[in-house]
């Protein structure tokens, strides 16, 4: 993303988010066997809108991070299938698309956010607040 924004600029870096962490995600999750998502309460795409147990891993690393307690990942082991949760914090790089309209996110880049993104809720953010979660599930066996 980095090399992306320093490339192309804010707005060339979007398409490639949009496509390549999809494409990422999705090989690494054929190679592995595993299920990979990116999930979140106030999601930029609707299919990544967290379920309900995901959710309430995002309010307890939310709680976590505001009471300035250590933000661990959580794990579950259960009838041989492991469940693992780990935060997306936002960084200033972030900003750049995920912050304030007019402020961090450009004007030149909120047209092109709107139009690929026509429900997008992942705006208005800050650095260090949770953006959501890596949700991953894998057979113990892998």
């Amino acid at each position: 993303m980095t090399r992306a924004i320093q490339e192309n600029g804010t707005v060339g870096a979007i398409g490639f988010c949009q496509t390549e962490a999809t494409k990422l995600t999705d090989s690494i999750s054929l190679m592995k066997n595993t299920i990979i998502e990116r999930v979140s309460d106030r999601p930029r795409n609707p299919n990544n809108l967290a379920k309900e147990e995901e959710l309430k891993h995002i309010a307890s690393f939310k709680n976590d991070l505001a009471s300035g307690k250590a933000i661990n990942p959580i794990v579950h082991n259960e009838n041989g299938v492991v469940s693992f949760y780990y935060p997306i914090v936002y960084n200033a790089l972030c900003m750049h698309c995920h912050g304030k309209p007019n402020e961090q996110i450009l004007p030149e880049t909120l047209p092109v956010l709107k139009k690929l993104y026509p429900e997008d809720m992942a705006i208005g953010y800050d650095v260090n607040e949770v953006r959501g979660m890596w949700s991953i599930e894998f057979d113990s066996d892998n």
